[in-house]
């Protein structure tokens, strides 16, 4: 659905008075009790290849993800010294234990800077790329607790080479549901400052867990500034995913002066070799030359634009965007109270006391190693009336330390975003945010994708509350702040109202669901709408037919179909044509049809029909999805419905014993098992409510996937 039109639709009046203030809203500081026990420690400097120290180390990074899809969030940090941390959340106690060693993410001597959390490969499980001071890393989550370094084999290493990462965000920009990567580089490891050693770069997912370089698509000129973080974010609300690059500006001379970039995403016809991104920055109002280094993005006045803030040495700066194009509002706004040499670092958007309003956190802290420098973090309390008020001292969140950035997440799952600050050479600091129960109302939105990426990432989330008279609009993101992420969803404080009039969910594909009348105080998982029938379709099967796929169909009118083609793909994604079948123009009556694609793949079999009309319209069908592994003999699965509180699971085939998974249809993880090759496997499913699930038997050469259906 159109935006413009999608917003003409919704009778909605901006409300614009301040929710009043909580009496009692609070942080509570667990590091201890939760079990995260382990300080940053003093940070490695960095040389500038003279012999010289460079104290302008970047610190280490964090990030919200729930590795293990258990529900809960988990934690990972990035050392500078040291290995890695991963802190697996115990569930619903409060506590940690720290995993990194056992899943295979210490990354010791990376010298970690950053981190960036996103599903490469759609498979429905969170993988890692990390930014170091020394290669950067990206690792894919295995399913089973455990990832595999990939930076070899992916391309990366070659791609990036031994540079001084800072940061990394993830987006789709052709489309084509696979997570792309910008990297952003301030310069090499030693210091060197040449064009080439500080150049960030565009990276395309080619969709099998290889990358290929594409920063030739974009401006030379415009990636060789000291980048310090990028974002994805539709500004034009075109429908497609653009670039924002804060550099470190008015650093060093006038040669290294290099402004804020807005990089349009102006679509092409492939995506290494032709495709557009045309420089904005000075069009639109955001050619600003600031010591930028960490960025939030988000609708602070609701008006459903998405606006920028990012932070600087001196005062922070915060662009609102109207129609696309940017002014700069922060004299005035009460965010210009910093020292003319404080340094800010990361920041993000997060509505704390859940009324209704984007508030902004920010985090500061000195480049020296003097503690009488250390400076308190900042949360900006928004007014609701373009204003912000300084209030983290009230929240018991100022604690003087070299803060390098801050991350929120629902890790206690009771509705409000905690916080967990980064400190360059201090001990982490775990806030659990303490919201009175019942005084402000929220809720959770999980996006999930079908055509786009399966994080959905772009999907526009919007909430209309207040009796259809507020309007928030939040969009799924992962990689802004600075070197670390947020809990990648959309999260909305409602204030005290008891209703959700309507939520409303824009996916990058252009699929919209919208539902109405919606409790508050709870999650919701949204998972991106397949495309409508093409025709009125009774029947739609496909089937083995010995070594080839038979497809069939019926329709109950034929209203101007011209023909249908038959697309196959082996993710669910790219699909490709494969044959085509005419149709019988405009008769009414029922029709049948059939296909037999002679020569299916190996693995999964994505099938769906592409119907075409006299008029030049087309729609989709359904998928449906055969698997052709020849290597399996035999799986089944007895009884299937399920009707007691287990089933029987047995596999025949050439490997001796498969991993079998099973998963809810939003692709979470429920249990993981082992089944002997010929043996009988005894499978409980007693704790899982009715519904339709996945069976996933997977090994060295083997990937089976089937529906199972519990009815008890």
């Amino acid at each position: 659905m159109d935006k413009s039109l999608l917003k003409k639709i919704l009778p909605i009046l901006l409300f614009t008075g301040m929710i009043g203030n909580l009496n009692a809203q609070t942080f509570t500081d667990v590091t201890i009790a939760a079990g995260i026990t382990n300080p940053n420690g003093i940070t490695r400097l960095v040389h500038d290849g003279a012999g010289a120290t460079d104290v302008m180390g970047v610190g280490s990074g964090a990030a919200w993800l729930d590795y293990d899809t258990d529900g809960d969030l988990d934690l990972y940090l990035t050392m500078r010294t040291g290995a890695n941390k991963l802190y697996r959340n115990n569930g619903g106690i409060g506590t940690f234990t720290e995993v990194a060693a056992a899943a295979g993410v210490q990354d010791v001597s990376g010298e970690g800077a950053g981190v960036v959390v996103g599903d490469i490969n759609n498979d429905g499980l969170p993988d890692l790329f990390l930014n170091n001071c020394h290669n950067d890393k990206m690792f894919v989550n295995d399913g089973d607790g455990t990832f595999t370094d990939i930076t070899v084999s992916s391309g990366l290493e070659a791609i990036l080479g031994d540079r001084r990462g800072t940061s990394a965000t993830f987006g789709d920009y052709n489309g084509d549901g696979f997570l792309d990567l910008y990297v952003s580089h301030h310069f090499m490891t030693n210091g060197t400052q040449a064009e080439a050693n500080r150049k960030d770069f565009l990276i395309y997912n080619n969709g099998d867990n290889t990358f290929t370089d594409v920063s030739s698509l974009l401006p030379y000129n415009d990636i060789i500034g000291f980048g310090f973080i990028g974002g994805w974010v539709d500004y034009d609300q075109d429908g497609d995913q653009d670039i924002i690059v804060v550099n470190d500006c008015e650093s060093l001379s006038p040669q290294y002066d290099f402004p804020t970039r807005i990089f349009r995403n102006d679509g092409g016809t492939d995506p290494i070799t032709a495709w557009t991104f045309t420089e904005v920055s000075e069009t639109i109002g955001m050619d600003d030359c600031r010591n930028g280094m960490g960025i939030a993005i988000g609708d602070y006045d609701r008006d459903g634009w998405q606006d920028v803030f990012y932070t600087n040495i001196g005062p922070v700066v915060l662009f609102d965007n109207d129609n696309g194009v940017f002014s700069d509002v922060t004299s005035g706004s009460g965010l210009d109270i910093q020292a003319t040499l404080d340094y800010s670092w990361g920041c993000t958007f997060v509505d704390y006391d859940l009324d209704g309003w984007q508030d902004i956190f920010v985090a500061l802290g000195e480049l020296n190693h003097s503690d009488a420098d250390d400076r308190p973090n900042q949360m900006f309390k928004n007014n609701g009336d373009g204003t912000f008020t300084e209030v983290a001292n009230s929240l018991g969140i100022d604690s003087p330390m070299k803060s390098r950035n801050g991350i929120f997440g629902d890790y206690d799952n009771d509705g409000d975003l905690d916080l967990f600050t980064v400190n360059y050479s201090g001990d982490f600091i775990l806030f659990r945010n303490d919201v009175p129960p019942a005084s402000h109302h929220y809720l959770k939105v999980y996006v999930s994708g079908t055509e786009s990426s399966a994080d959905a990432l772009g999907s526009e989330v919007t909430v209309v509350h207040g009796g259809a008279t507020i309007r928030q609009t939040f969009m799924v993101r992962s990689g802004s702040n600075l070197g670390g992420g947020e809990e990648i969803g959309a999260f909305f404080g409602l204030g005290t109202d008891m209703i959700v009039d309507s939520l409303i969910v824009l996916f990058p594909n252009g699929e919209t669901d919208i539902q109405t009348n919606i409790a508050v105080d709870q999650s919701i998982s949204v998972t991106e709408p397949t495309a409508p029938l093409p025709v009125d379709l009774s029947y739609f099967e496909a089937r083995k037919v010995k070594e080839e796929v038979e497809l069939e169909w019926t329709t109950a009118s034929e209203t101007e179909n011209k023909y249908f083609d038959i697309e196959r793909s082996p993710e669910g994604r790219d699909f490709e044509v494969i044959g085509r079948v005419n149709g019988n123009g405009t008769t009414s009556s029922f029709s049948d049809y059939s296909f037999i694609d002679e020569t299916p793949l190996r693995g999964n079999n994505y099938y769906r029909l592409r119907q075409l009309d006299f008029d030049g319209s087309a729609s989709l069908s359904e998928v449906k999805i055969v698997n052709f592994e020849s290597n399996i003999t035999e799986v089944k699965v007895i009884p299937n419905p399920v009707k007691q509180n287990e089933f029987t699971l047995s596999y025949a085939g050439e490997e001796a014993e498969v991993n079998f998974g099973i998963y809810d249809i939003f692709g979470k993880q429920i249990q993981l098992g082992i089944v002997q090759n010929n043996e009988l496997q005894e499978v409980e499913v007693g704790d899982l409510p009715n519904g339709i699930y996945i069976l996933k038997l997977s090994g060295e050469s083997i990937h089976h996937t089937e529906k199972i259906i519990i009815s008890k």
